[in-house]
């Protein structure tokens, strides 16, 4: 989901958006429901809770003057429009290998 896709879109609960470029797994422990930093860190980079753990996040970039905080819910993006841009993004790039049919149609 990285670049050149249009990476993990979340939102604060002001609507700010924030696009996840890189995670990583960090541990199998759960503090709050899936979506709520658990941590902050200061070089930026932040925890956050998932269905199996936490994801420490390293790269993402913000839109507007959203501050995260522990605690914080971040809310989700509908799938569908994630996969839509994924394809827009692939078909962009690889006008030579276009996709099979039935994933333009679904998506």
């Amino acid at each position: 989901m990285t670049r050149p896709y249009p990476g993990l879109h979340t939102y604060t609960q002001y609507e700010q958006e924030i696009v996840i470029w890189q995670c990583q797994p960090f541990d199998g422990r759960m503090d709050a429901v899936p979506g709520t930093i658990s941590a902050v860190f200061e070089d930026g980079s932040f925890l956050m809770n998932c269905g199996d753990g936490r994801v420490l996040v390293r790269d993402y970039t913000v839109s507007g003057d959203a501050h995260l905080q522990p605690k914080q819910l971040l809310l989700s993006r509908d799938f569908t429009i994630t996969m839509r841009k994924i394809v827009e993004a692939y078909i962009a790039c690889h006008r030579d290998r276009p996709l099979a049919k039935r994933i333009v149609v679904r998506c």
